[in-house]
């Protein structure tokens, strides 16, 4: 037997050697690109229905940020409208208060010289009457 027998030998046993160990490897990886592909489209049928909800969320929350939009609007306007009538109410009472500051002395002394004058002509007992020429 030769060398170059001995080599061919060598190099077949390897070769079965090699072809024993990659066959279970290639049985293994046809079975995980099988439940590779059977996950793929369990993912790609649940995929489509999440994507419907997702996109109608989506709408729901445009729809609901345009009303939110809307009253927002309308609040700015009743705020507005609040603060214009308070200015309006605090000018009038600052004017009412301006009219009706003199007036409370000048009433006030009405009301004491109606009182003298009901006190002076008040008839209880005839000797307290007093008279200014007295």
């Amino acid at each position: 037997m030769e060398l170059t027998d001995l080599l061919i030998i060598i190099t077949v046993l390897s070769l079965i050697v090699l072809l024993a160990v990659l066959i279970p490897a290639l049985i293994q990886v046809k079975k995980t690109t099988r439940k590779t592909e059977i996950l793929i489209d369990q993912l790609s049928a649940g995929l489509e229905p999440l994507l419907t909800n997702i996109n109608a969320t989506s709408a729901e929350l445009q729809e609901l940020s345009e009303t939110l939009r809307e009253k927002i609007d309308k609040t700015d306007t009743i705020l507005e409208s609040a603060q214009e009538a308070s200015f309006v109410l605090f000018n009038i009472s600052s004017q009412l208060k301006e009219a009706v500051t003199p007036l409370i002395p000048q009433i006030g002394g009405i009301a004491a010289g109606i009182n003298a004058f009901s006190n002076f002509f008040r008839i209880t007992k005839k000797q307290e009457r007093r008279y200014f020429d007295e």
